[in-house]
């Protein structure tokens, strides 16, 4: 299940799709407006800085969840947060595509995560 909510983006990624046979299926919604719904992996690129995509997309999952962000030049910056989540692993890996960009691989298992009172 892929989401976007550019309606453009979307029919082009739904024409994508058709055309090569894959089994897959385009959403047309902002994520933060979808049910929770068990998933593998999450992916995103130009979303949203990485205490935010955290916030945003691992809140609803019980269960260990693979996120890999496509990050800009300034990753390091965003990095901190990770820091204080017990419940996330992460590691960095340059971009093969762009000198200045990275791949933020990170593990998310909640039942790390600490109670919030």
């Amino acid at each position: 299940r892929l989401v976007e909510s550019d309606q453009k983006k979307s029919i082009f990624m739904q024409t994508v799709i058709r055309e090569c046979g894959l089994d897959a299926q385009v959403v047309t919604a902002r994520v933060e407006s979808l049910p929770p719904q068990p998933v593998d992996v999450i992916t995103a690129r130009a979303l949203a800085p990485v205490d935010r995509l955290l916030n945003l997309l691992t809140r609803q999952f019980d269960r260990p969840v693979r996120c890999l962000f496509l990050k800009g030049k300034s990753v390091h910056d965003e990095l901190g947060c990770l820091d204080i989540r017990p419940d996330i692993t992460w590691s960095l890996h340059p971009s093969l595509t762009n000198s200045e960009a990275f791949v933020l691989d990170l593990l998310v298992e909640p039942e790390k995560r600490c109670a919030t009172p």
